[in-house]
């Protein structure tokens, strides 16, 4: 009885190990490329945030072959439709300065304590935050 058990847990710990390299997002002996975080602010208004936008857009053409995401968390009392507004604001901005749309993914990450809005930029073949 304890021998099936045992040989229960032992294949089921083999099966695990195997998805967990086979089909992991990292070959076996390569290191993880990582994703850096270039600016993460509370939100204090749209000047602000428009500065917050050119320097990443900058930042994002100096770096070629790297994609860039924009993750805005909602606040405390974040109103209905707010994030998506926020949205809209930062895809405007971003076709202003001549950003490819393609090339930055904007995410709705949630909740904070604040509207905060977290700007990363990654290598293509980067994991992403």
């Amino acid at each position: 009885m304890r021998q099936k058990l045992l040989l229960k847990l032992l294949t089921i710990l083999c099966i695990a190990i195997f998805f967990q390299i086979g089909f992991g997002q990292i070959p076996i002996g390569q290191t993880s490329i990582q994703a850096k975080l270039f600016d993460s602010r509370n939100y204090v208004g749209a000047d602000d945030a428009d500065m917050q936008i050119n320097m990443f857009s900058n930042e994002l053409k100096k770096t070629s072959n790297s994609i860039g995401y924009i993750i805005i968390y909602g606040g405390k009392v974040t109103k209905r439709g707010e994030i998506d507004a926020h949205i809209k604001g930062i895809r405007a901005a971003l076709a202003f300065y001549r950003i490819d749309e393609g090339s930055v993914f904007i995410v709705k990450g949630g909740f904070h304590k604040t509207l905060t809005i977290d700007y990363w930029i990654a290598p293509k073949e980067a994991i992403p935050p």
